[in-house]
């Protein structure tokens, strides 16, 4: 087995793009320009993955990515990461489709605050992405930034919505997302056990194995 690797080494290896996409659906005359920001509708998104194939781009997973990051394992020719952020019901009605159908791997990070709401992903959707393939991950309980937990923060925004997603899928989560790609040494308290994190704010750097969290 490979030695995990030095900071350095994992700085090196972190050249894969990540891709992340948010609420996959049309635009309406209610979305602001904000709301358009994070809005891709489903033929623009479809559009965009097809591009990465016929420009030779091999999607990955997020484990082979993060073993790749930690371990040094070899990824494919121009490796890619498709990310899906926040759990909006697109994800599952528009998106899945699509990456079925082109027969492409993604990681949902999941705000579990919103789940079971309209419009949001439900505990069945969660199931359906895990059982077509997909990783499931956390992206906290209401996208609070880590930078501002207090003590009591990290059961609710880290602990609680890793355990429910578990009990939602029936198996571990060990993938999660720091929101606005916000983190600091001081928002990562030595606390066990370790919780593999892929450091993904929007350039698409990535990293591995924060202790605590």
């Amino acid at each position: 087995m490979n030695r995990p690797g030095t900071a350095q080494e994992i700085l090196q290896r972190s050249t894969v793009p990540v891709l992340c996409y948010h609420q996959i659906r049309e635009q309406t005359a209610a979305d602001n320009a904000d709301a358009r920001s994070l809005i891709c509708p489903p033929t623009v998104l479809e559009g965009h993955l097809r591009a990465l194939t016929e420009a030779g781009m091999h999607p990955v997973t997020s484990t082979q990515l993060v073993d790749h990051l930690e371990l040094g394992a070899p990824l494919p020719d121009k490796p890619v990461m498709v990310s899906f952020d926040d759990a909006s019901g697109g994800q599952y009605t528009h998106a899945l489709p699509i990456l079925e159908r082109l027969a492409m791997p993604a990681t949902f990070f999941v705000m579990t605050v919103v789940l079971d709401r309209p419009h949001w992903l439900s505990h069945d959707d969660i199931r359906a992405l895990d059982a077509a393939g997909m990783t499931i991950a956390s992206h906290t309980w209401d996208h609070h930034p880590v930078i501002k937990y207090a003590d009591k923060d990290w059961a609710t925004q880290l602990d609680k919505p890793r355990a429910q997603l578990e009990q939602i899928v029936g198996h571990a989560v060990d993938l999660f997302a720091y929101p606005y790609g916000l983190w600091n040494a001081a928002s990562l308290p030595a606390r066990p056990p370790p919780i593999t994190v892929p450091v993904r704010p929007r350039s698409g750097r990535g990293g591995r194995r924060v202790p605590g969290r």
